[in-house]
């Protein structure tokens, strides 16, 4: 059998409910050339009997005798990898019929695309579709720069080269960033590769009671702050406790003093200047995001007045903010609250 040009990458834990479905979704594609490598990692209900119903041969189920986590099934199921390109789906995700040949054409037309997603939508226990959509950033500056700040990708929809995977050595999910190891992944391919998002959605993404998300939150942010700590060391900033909390209220977009909001505008104007020297994320895409951060904290700032528009035109980072409109609104409302004292 020749080698197919998609490996499709699927770890299951107690998904007995939901994987069948997701199983059927790599079987409905319109491209036919792939392999779907599941990994039962240690599930305690019929997860494992689920998978192992389907005949056909392009399936390879993988029984892991103790628990992985999602991190560890992925890495399980690379080291069988044939295809040329891989991509993700969780067990409980649902992908469109025309993903996989999209992204292959997409990887095609752009040799320096190596990290592409999608938007999403969303479904919830009863594969029901939801109203509510996320939005991700498409293009590769503003994707890269998000990263500073949020993980603005949903792994079920990340589909890769298996070339560039196999630079990354054997943990390519590295375990001591679970749950955040997706963002760490992408955080580490960052320097290697163009990063998109399919402007349509290619997945249908399953809210339910099972991820645990709410339990697992505080964890997830720890998680996530390391990886940030580690881009910013890509950009040559050695982060130290007090700049992570700075960084955390630019994320949050709320300072709770005039003393806060100095601390944020001179970081986020770092950020800006150390980029500028390593290079990692076009120009063009970590402008905006930088000017939407300082305008939101501004804006949020408690006590609006001529003092706090002055603070926010006076820097470069104003410039960076392209919403000509709300930054009038924002006048207006300083103006305002300044009239009545």
């Amino acid at each position: 059998m020749s080698s197919p040009i998609f490996s499709v990458v699927m770890p299951a834990y107690n998904a007995e409910r939901y994987v069948g479905e997701a199983i059927k979704s790599v079987l409905g594609q319109s491209m036919p050339s792939w392999e779907l490598l599941v990994v039962d990692d240690c599930s305690t209900d019929r997860t494992l009997e689920v998978c192992r119903s389907f005949q056909d041969p392009r399936i390879r189920v993988f029984s892991s005798p103790q628990n992985l986590n999602a991190a560890g099934a992925r890495n399980l199921a690379l080291e069988h990898a044939q295809g040329e390109f891989v991509a993700f789906l969780d067990s409980d995700d649902v992908a469109m019929p025309d993903r996989l040949e999209r992204q292959h054409k997409a990887l095609l037309d752009d040799p320096e695309l190596g990290f592409l997603g999608s938007q999403i939508r969303l479904i919830n226990e009863r594969t029901v579709q939801s109203n509510q959509h996320w939005i991700y950033p498409e293009e590769d500056g503003v994707f890269k720069a998000t990263m500073l700040f949020r993980c603005p990708f949903l792994m079920s929809t990340i589909a890769t080269r298996a070339s560039l995977i196999r630079t990354m050595g054997e943990q390519v999910f590295d375990q001591d960033f679970a749950p955040s190891e997706d963002y760490h992944f992408a955080a580490r391919m960052m320097g290697l590769c163009k990063f998109r998002n399919d402007k349509e959605p290619l997945v249908h993404y399953r809210l339910h009671t099972g991820q645990l998300i709410d339990a697992k939150a505080e964890l997830i942010g720890c998680q996530m702050q390391k990886v940030q700590k580690q881009i910013l060391g890509f950009l040559g900033i050695e982060a130290t406790d007090q700049d992570l909390e700075t960084h955390r209220l630019c994320s949050s977009g709320q300072v709770s003093s005039w003393e806060q909001l100095g601390f944020a505008q001179s970081w986020l104007e770092r950020i800006y200047h150390a980029n500028l020297a390593a290079g990692l994320i076009p120009d063009k895409g970590i402008r905006p995001i930088l000017g939407v951060a300082w305008f939101h904290l501004c804006k949020r700032y408690g006590s609006r007045d001529l003092r706090l528009y002055n603070k926010f035109k006076n820097s470069k980072l104003s410039r960076f903010y392209l919403s000509r409109r709300n930054q009038l609104r924002f006048l207006i409302e300083c103006l305002l609250n300044w009239k009545q004292f």
